[in-house]
């Protein structure tokens, strides 16, 4: 052990003997997003935490501006690896080592002593194979999990035992059927037809993932390789005034001005969307249809039974690389094959038309899949998350 390590080591066991503070810490990536965000809205509004807790949501310099209005008594606290100072990386372990609640769903937090709640509300369900690459390790008191049917992968994948896991639709989840009118709010209300494409990821420089990375198209969009197919994709939208709303994985970002010449695909991200105040699963409860592949995104769209098209084109390379945590994904991966720009063209026609060949095997995956179909996911977790940090405060 290193002298910083074992200065870290000495410090953390000094706050481990400070008195529990009624501090609750939220934490999304990127911040004030996913499973984290419909939670602290529904803790915070309907049951007044803030009068009773210290509230701290971790973020980063370059996001503090996107949080919403009406929290303006909540602390925003940059992220351990976004600490500059000194004083800051001081202050994010005393407060790590110090709340009485954590409630995370992307970065691991972890459950750092006795008194206190730490729970993992999770970004997705088991589809690709972690290999090691996000294990949780028990390393909470509870671990969200959607149902019955996932406990098994989520145990092997993500290490968690099953007597912390705590069974839940996903709280956003719920945005699907709640959509505060997402459309309107982008100026997007006016096409015939609109698709939300999200790609898992294929290659990426964060080092936590680099093992994973298989070789992507020119363009580094599925299936489409040069530009004079992505401007086939963009005619056929035009004429039949549909629209294709791409935002790429988080990990993999793509140049956006390889739209720039596009009128009717659209390359988005996640600052577009707070900026509008619209949360993207809200988005998707708006949505047509859906364009994916091996995101956990499939799963949670099951529950709205509209068309998916699924971008297969790599899946050898996918299964050499990372593998599933299925012997046959295609047992599970129900929905339109692109393989390719001609398929690509007829899921769109698909679309609309209205014609969905999969749907009811679709629905049959969804009531396996999803014990929760009531859209209170939200209020459940919420009021359960209330009462753990309750009992120890």
């Amino acid at each position: 052990m290193d002298s910083d390590n074992f200065f870290i080591k000495q410090y953390e066991n000094l706050l481990k003997k400070l008195p529990v503070k009624k501090t609750i810490i939220f934490e999304s990536n990127p911040a004030f997003t996913d499973n984290t965000w419909p939670v602290f809205k529904y803790l915070y509004d309907n049951m007044n935490i803030s009068k009773d807790y210290k509230i701290v949501w971790l973020t980063n310099d370059r996001l503090k501006d996107k949080m919403p209005t009406g929290y303006e008594d909540v602390e925003l606290m940059n992220y351990g690896s976004n600490c500059k100072s000194l004083r800051d990386k001081f202050y994010y372990r005393y407060l790590l080592f110090t709340s009485v609640g954590i409630v995370c769903c992307n970065r691991i937090l972890g459950l750092n002593r006795e008194g206190q709640y730490s729970i993992m509300l999770q970004h997705g369900m088991p589809l690709k194979a972690s290999n090691g690459g996000y294990c949780i390790k028990d390393n909470c008191s509870e671990a969200l999990c959607v149902s019955e049917f996932f406990k098994d992968n989520y145990h092997k994948d993500f290490e968690i035992s099953y007597e912390k896991m705590f069974f839940c639709g996903f709280p956003r989840t719920d945005y699907l059927f709640d959509t505060d009118n997402a459309l309107e709010k982008l100026n997007l209300n006016n096409y015939t037809k609109v698709i939300v494409w999200l790609p898992t990821y294929r290659k990426s420089d964060n080092e936590k993932v680099l093992a994973f990375n298989i070789e992507t198209t020119n363009t580094g969009i599925p299936t489409i390789n040069t530009i004079e197919e992505i401007e086939r994709v963009d005619a056929f939208l035009r004429e039949n005034n549909m629209l294709i709303l791409f935002k790429a994985h988080p990990v993999q970002p793509i140049d956006p001005s390889i739209a720039n010449t596009l009128t009717n695909f659209k390359v988005i991200d996640n600052d577009y969307l707070l900026n509008n105040d619209v949360q993207l699963y809200q988005l998707l409860g708006e949505s047509d249809a859906l364009i994916t592949d091996y995101s956990s995104v499939y799963y949670d769209y099951l529950l709205t039974e509209k068309p998916i098209g699924l971008t297969l084109d790599d899946i050898d390379k996918y299964i050499e690389s990372r593998n599933f945590v299925y012997d046959d994904p295609f047992e599970i991966l129900k929905g339109d094959k692109i393989l390719n720009n001609s398929d690509m063209i007829l899921f769109l026609k698909n679309v609309l038309k209205d014609n969905d060949a999969t749907l009811n095997e679709r629905i049959d995956l969804k009531n396996r899949m999803h014990t929760f179909q009531n859209g209170k996911s939200t209020e459940y977790a919420a009021k359960h998350i209330y009462e753990k940090i309750r009992e120890l405060s």
